[in-house]
């Protein structure tokens, strides 16, 4: 158990959280689909007004409702790390020649490969597909055969309400496959525009397969200076109050009863307008969006684990760790996203072999250590102080190094005489070429699931 450090102080948090109703009962949020607004407005006519576009709620009522999840999250908790590995739009680093390259067919298996076969990373999701050439209607579906065949998770794109049927089939189709029912597989996932608007688009789509009994998840990505207030203070209120709307959406909608905090702001460059993931007030706003959920016990994870930086370097390890660690100092779960550079751009499999090994160092330090009588080491420390001994050569040493000592595959293991001139990179390269020339992934599903499949794409 860890309960971790706090930096903001309670009238802070208050204020944030006030801020965050105010907003919702002085702005609202715009909602271009007026079927959309109707629903939310009915769900409670009394404290949800829908006129003009927009959708109001009473501050009072959204207090009560905020404080109704209030202590739903236990203090005690044990950090976990993980990484996985993502796929998006955007150039494929390759590890032979260090060279940018667009993707192929063989390098998106062997990036999927690599990402499965890693012990510390294990998984991979892609958004779209990547490949080259492809009509941009082809990408969500082709995201879902890839998903289903390799393994892959994710696969939540919908991006035009016209391939709905075609999605809706092809979900079909792999319930099918599992033996199970469309709800229990099914995934989709939209994201609010901010500050606070409900495009037309993304809200046909939620009520497109709603109608058809399944849900599609809305999450709201905000940069700190573009479409948050540049200050950390009026960024958190927002992106509070953007939640807790997507809350109140979801129970009228589905009759949903939860809410779970989330961080996501990342920060604008104020020269370039560049959207930043490694910036320190992305790792600061984690943390006090993590004292926000802590004062008032609500669950809480928080986006982390990226980097600005386009090539493997240092730029890329302090950001990707820091952020990761800075949640694990807090008390939650750290998460690299593996093998991604550049935001969300840039793919590197010697980047995913570096944060692998980044992930196992968090794993380490999440693990902790006891104080037991065996931990305690009293024989040990008996014998060597007794008879003048190395520790190294003790039995107890044997026997708890393994759990006590963190081994490192790509990180320096020796001192400078004994090094052999290759550094991490050279060590992580040769590595991800080792797994990604290995056996090939082998099909999750039938052949006549993928020749169904293929014939709606």
């Amino acid at each position: 158990m860890y309960n971790g450090i706090k930096f903001t102080h309670n009238s802070d948090i208050e204020q944030i959280a006030e801020t965050a109703f105010q907003i919702l009962n002085d702005y609202g949020a715009l909602i271009e689909h007026e079927e959309l607004g109707r629903l939310i407005c009915v769900y409670n006519p009394g404290n949800i007004s829908f006129a003009g576009g927009r959708v109001r709620i009473r501050a009072e009522y959204m207090r009560d409702y905020f404080m109704s999840f209030r202590n739903t999250a236990s203090l005690e908790r044990c950090p976990k790390a993980s990484a996985s590995a993502e796929i998006y739009e955007g150039p494929y680093l390759d590890p032979y020649d260090g060279t940018f390259k667009e993707w192929n067919e063989e390098r998106l298996l062997s990036y999927i490969k690599l990402a499965k076969r890693l012990p510390d990373v294990g998984s991979v999701s892609m958004l779209g597909c990547p490949l080259p050439g492809l009509p941009l209607e082809k990408k969500p579906l082709l995201e879902k055969l890839y998903a289903f065949k390799y393994g892959t998770t994710g696969s939540y794109a919908i991006w035009d309400t016209a391939l709905c049927p075609k999605i809706y089939e092809i979900w079909e189709i792999y319930a099918e496959e599992r033996g199970l029912p469309i709800n229990d597989v099914f995934q989709g996932c939209v994201y609010m525009v901010s500050p606070l608007k409900m495009n037309y688009v993304e809200s046909e789509q939620i009520l497109w397969f709603r109608e058809r009994g399944l849900k599609v998840n809305t999450g709201c990505l905000a940069s700190v200076g573009l479409s948050a207030p540049v200050t950390p203070a009026g960024a958190m209120a927002l992106h509070i109050a953007e939640q807790l709307f997507i809350s109140i959406m979801y129970a009228a909608l589905f009759g949903e009863n939860k809410f779970a905090l989330y961080c996501s702001l990342s920060v604008a460059d104020m020269s370039t307008g560049a959207f930043q993931y490694g910036r320190p007030e992305q790792l600061l706003m984690n943390i006090a969006m993590s004292d926000f959920a802590d004062y008032y016990a609500i669950p809480y994870h928080s986006h982390g684990g990226l980097s600005d930086a386009k090539l493997p370097s240092f730029e890329a390890g302090i950001q990707k760790l820091g952020t990761a660690l800075a949640n694990v100092m807090k008390g939650h779960d750290g998460h690299i996203v593996a093998g991604l550079l550049s935001v969300d751009e840039v793919h590197s499999p010697v980047q995913m072999v570096l944060d692998n090994e980044g992930a196992s160092y968090l794993k380490r330090v999440c693990r902790g250590f006891k104080a037991n009588k065996d931990e305690l080491a009293i024989e040990a420390l008996e014998a060597c102080i007794n008879e003048g001994l190395p520790f190294i050569g003790q039995e107890h040493t044997a026997l708890n190094m393994r759990e006590c000592i963190w081994t490192p595959t790509v990180f320096s293991r020796e001192m400078f005489g004994s090094w052999q001139k290759d550094t991490d990179q050279d060590r992580a390269r040769d590595i991800a070429l080792s797994i990604m020339e290995g056996p090939p992934l082998e099909p999750l599903i039938s052949e006549s699931c993928e020749e169904r499949i293929r014939r709606i794409i």
